[in-house]
């Protein structure tokens, strides 16, 4: 990375925002960290736990119950767009390659629910 952008960009902001400035870890990532659309996914902690969201929806979901987003992102608290991101984390590599199934429930627009299978 080029040294003029690790000198321009507003490091607090991003510290403040996130809890991690994700151009320094460009710079320099280390072993337990990925950079995914210029947001930071902290991988699981010392104890294999999820941080953040991603643990707090996989959470939710290990009942085995269906779960519309809306229902996720009321009980969570947060964005029914951010439960749909953090879903789709669950399946990747990076956080466990977990199954997790989608069912359509009704039509226009479509609402769909999740459940967790492993």
């Amino acid at each position: 990375m080029a040294a003029a952008l690790l000198d321009s960009h507003d490091h607090e902001a991003r510290i403040a925002r996130t809890g991690i400035c994700s151009v320094c870890v460009a710079a320099e990532p280390g072993p337990d960290v990925e950079i995914v659309e210029e947001s930071v996914s902290i991988q699981h902690d010392l104890f294999g736990a999820l941080d953040g969201q991603v643990g707090r929806v996989l959470e939710v979901l290990q009942d085995g119950r269906w779960h519309t987003l809306r229902q996720i992102a009321g009980e969570l608290e947060i964005p029914e767009q951010s439960v749909s991101a953090r879903i789709r984390d669950l399946r990747k590599p990076h956080f466990g390659r977990h199954t997790i199934e989608r069912r359509k429930i009704s039509g226009r627009p479509p609402i769909y629910q999740y459940r967790f299978v492993r």
